[in-house]
């Protein structure tokens, strides 16, 4: 079980690792287990056995420069215990400094309006080649990503109350509609694709409490959350939820699971338009 959170969402996804691939600093992990790395905001990684209720749970833990949990990465019932400890005691470092954290920087806070042209923004939103070119686009005009969903305004990007998340959530496991649920923070985003089906509120907390998939989120952490629209030459119209906190860190983005290559589920995106109407 790998768990990746940042401070308003904790996503955990249960299987196997199959394809590892690490390039240029970044590494990619497909198949169940869905994970894009960034190494360079890698500081320490901990082997870590804890007693528990239901007895000894062990985990490998990495962590940043700050101190703020990367990824964690849980041994369970199915995972092969001899090849775990092989691996651990092969990676083990008998005499590794203790790491040296440092206090968390100030967030850097977005250029003014006045100083993004807004027009060379909508036109490079309106003729991408992928969804991917989005990142591009940003650093091109020089805006933050909340920044620019605010100035390229409707259609592209449309703002609604936080509770979005729960009517479209309840809406996608009635319907039996897979989607893609995107969390991370600065050193691992992980993904998971496929149906959900048990959704509950517990408090602040909104939770996804399947077998191979557990998702925890503070609604009330959730400064504004945005329909987004991605016009793409490839795919068509590329749909999704963003949700930010009140210092602008994206928290969470949910799409439509689609097959590689493919265009985006009708059935999806019609979901998406209700839960923002009901929004």
């Amino acid at each position: 079980m790998t768990l990746t959170r940042n401070k308003s969402c904790v996503h955990e996804t249960y299987g196997t690792f199959d394809e590892v691939d690490g390039f240029r600093g970044m590494g990619q992990v497909v198949g169940t287990i869905d994970l894009r790395l960034f190494f360079s905001h890698w500081r320490a990684a901990y082997a870590i056995t804890e007693e528990t209720r239901s007895g000894l749970r062990s985990s490998v833990q990495v962590f940043d420069k700050f101190g703020d949990s990367i990824i964690k990465v849980y041994a369970t019932e199915d995972t092969d215990k001899t090849a775990w400890e092989n691996l651990l005691a092969a990676r083990r470092s008998a005499n590794a400094l203790a790491a040296v954290y440092e206090d968390e920087a100030p967030t850097t806070p977005d250029r003014p309006d006045a100083e993004i042209d807004a027009d060379a923004l909508r036109e490079g939103w309106r003729n991408l080649e992928h969804s991917h070119d989005f990142h591009k686009l940003l650093r091109t005009v020089g805006a933050g990503r909340r920044q620019a969903l605010r100035l390229a305004g409707a259609p592209l990007a449309s703002s609604h109350q936080p509770k979005i998340v729960t009517e479209l959530l309840n809406s996608v496991a009635q319907a039996d509609v897979p989607i893609m649920v995107f969390v991370g923070n600065p050193g691992c985003i992980q993904i998971f694709s496929g149906p959900i089906r048990k959704v509950s509120e517990m408090g602040p907390w909104l939770n996804v409490m399947d077998p191979d998939f557990h998702m925890h989120l503070r609604v009330d952490q959730i400064a504004s959350a945005w329909r987004v629209v991605k016009p793409t030459k490839l795919r068509g119209d590329i749909s999704s939820l963003e949700l930010f906190d009140a210092a602008g860190t994206l928290i969470a983005q949910i799409f439509g699971a689609r097959p590689a290559g493919a265009e985006e589920n009708p059935a999806w995106r019609k979901l998406l338009d209700q839960a923002a109407e009901a929004a």
